[in-house]
């Protein structure tokens, strides 16, 4: 490889759409939030037992950013592929927090609303979506969520290799990642998507106190 003057790395980096250093996938989702007769409500999905990732857990809809996709737009798409719903069927209000799993996934987060009426006409897509159901918002807001705490370390060969490079000096210790879960009947609100409910309420709980 040749050796770059700094002209040549200012012409080649500046013109570069930034991204990350790890290796990211994008990923946007919906929480969809019901109205009816005073009541707000949150949907969630079942996803197909059938699916080679998280078969029958509880998500949110949506589902990964095609190149060049705003993540609006990719929340609003996958809503109405996944629901079978039209976009007019949508209002979106914001952009809530994102989340990064373990796994190096960003999940990009928006709030809107399904109209009620739309519920009567879903046309769920079976090859992602078992069922869909509603949870009471004051169901978050009157329960806290029991709360798994699971240590992540390094690999069972990090001795050796960090012998190897000089580095079995250094502590790498552990982390600790907790996992949310919320039981609502027979259903297991838990995971990313629990702490996403998490999340949300804590913002409710601060803006009371405000």
């Amino acid at each position: 490889m040749k050796n770059f003057s700094v002209s040549e790395l200012a012409d080649i980096f500046s013109g570069r759409p930034v991204g990350t250093v790890e290796k990211c996938r994008y990923f946007s989702v919906l929480m969809p939030l019901v109205e009816n007769d005073g009541d707000t409500y949150v949907l969630f999905e079942l996803r197909a037992k059938h699916m080679k990732t998280q078969p029958g857990e509880v998500c949110f809809p949506g589902g990964r950013i095609e190149p060049g996709e705003k993540a609006v737009d990719c929340a609003v798409r996958e809503a109405c592929e996944e629901l079978g719903i039209f976009k007019e069927d949508i209002e979106v209000f914001c952009e809530l927090d994102s989340s990064r799993n373990s796994a190096g996934s960003v999940i990009y987060r928006f709030m809107g609303q399904i109209s009620y009426d739309a519920l009567s006409r879903l046309e769920l897509s079976k090859n992602e979506v078992e069922e869909v159901f509603l949870v009471p918002l004051s169901y978050f807001l009157e329960n806290e969520p029991a709360v798994m705490r699971v240590n992540i370390g390094p690999t069972k060969d990090y001795k050796e290799l960090s012998k190897a490079y000089g580095l079995d000096m250094y502590d790498w210790g552990e982390s600790v990642s907790e996992v949310p879960v919320y039981n609502y009947g027979k259903y297991c609100i838990w995971g990313l998507t629990g702490r996403m409910m998490m999340n949300f309420v804590s913002i409710l709980a601060q803006s009371e106190k405000a």
